[in-house]
């Protein structure tokens, strides 16, 4: 394999297309066909530089990409006049389809008059009984759905919980995508300062990537004033954290609770000024450790720096984060 030169000059053109993601999932379908593990996980890598697209990410939009095709086969239209701009709304589209043809049909109509929601899709998504649909396809559906739930019930529970602590004049929002940190996260600021930064997790089916994030988490948390682990619980079924285009997303809200180890870690690393939440599939909120000043006691120049920098640009239909840990789509979004 080359070093894929050719790759990066597509992939960069792709960026400009009327439809973005799906340009890039042709173009990968292209050049990963035939190859061998090793190889087609060298050619992810390499188009995540182009487009700034996780490999994770990338291997969503190909199997939305996938889906659509067949639905291009059986409707007997081009799968470019059936692509959206957002993979997220076409792939709640697509979900729709397969367990109500007519009710499919319509959302990608209404979806491209911009009659409807992304909120409004995974509402409809949630009704309907999973009929002829794929089983892992429907519990995926229902764990993306759980999981966005879980996400905004943490979120009004934080945003509660900051004003509890840095009073009312204090606003919460979601952090900026940035390269190589943890994705769900929010920033504190009050009169044009950042106060604080909150890093949210969720249970996840597997631990493995618990450490990891963890560790993505305290990178940021040193240049911040005062920094909040978050944890949210899902509801029975799972609302997991893990990688919602996994088959695995659904996972047990009985999973075990990270705060000991978040404790013992941070300790570890000298960084127990860090605080701890744990949140409930109702908003409750338990702070296992109070947040105390970072004695480093940083400016947020670095912060600032580093997340102009790293930003991940909002390519390939503006979401380019939406596929890991990053949050939904605002409930009165119109795709």
């Amino acid at each position: 394999m080359d070093s894929e030169p050719g790759l990066m000059k597509s992939l960069q053109a792709a960026l400009e297309a009327k439809v973005p993601w799906h340009r890039i999932a042709e173009i990968l379908k292209e050049r990963l066909a035939g190859r061998e593990r090793a190889e087609a996980a060298a050619v992810l890598v390499q188009a995540e530089a182009s487009t700034h697209l996780k490999p994770l990410v990338l291997k969503r939009i190909l199997a939305i990409a996938e889906r659509l095709d067949r639905m291009s086969r059986r409707e007997g239209i081009p799968a470019v006049e059936l692509a959206l701009p957002s993979y997220n709304a076409l792939e709640l589209a697509l979900r729709l389809y397969d367990r109500d043809r007519a009710a499919g049909l319509r959302a990608l109509e209404e979806l491209r008059a911009g009659r409807t929601t992304i909120a409004e899709l995974q509402r409809r998504v949630s009704s309907l009984p999973p009929g002829s649909a794929d089983p892992a396809a429907a519990a995926r559906s229902a764990a993306l759905v759980r999981r966005a739930e879980t996400i905004r019930t943490c979120r009004a529970a934080i945003a509660a919980y900051v004003r509890s602590e840095f009073g009312r004049r204090a606003a919460t929002a979601p952090r900026p995508a940035m390269r190589h940190f943890h994705r769900l996260g929010f920033e504190v600021r009050a009169d044009g300062r950042i106060l604080a930064g909150v890093d949210l997790h969720l249970t996840e089916g597997a631990q493995s990537k618990d450490s990891d994030g963890l560790a993505r988490s305290l990178l940021l948390a040193r240049h911040l004033p005062l920094f909040v682990l978050a944890f949210g619980a899902g509801r029975p079924g799972g609302a997991g954290g893990g990688d919602v285009g996994s088959a695995d997303a659904a996972a047990p809200a009985s999973a075990a609770s990270p705060v000991s180890e978040w404790a013992a870690a941070t300790a570890a690393l000298g960084m127990e000024w860090v605080g701890i939440l744990t949140i409930d599939p109702e908003g409750g909120v338990d702070e296992a450790r109070p947040a105390l000043p970072n004695p480093e006691k940083p400016d947020g120049s670095v912060y600032a720096a580093a997340k102009a920098q790293l930003a991940v640009r909002a390519r390939a239909g503006s979401e380019a984060g939406s596929a890991g840990d990053g949050e939904p789509p605002a409930d009165d979004e119109v795709v």
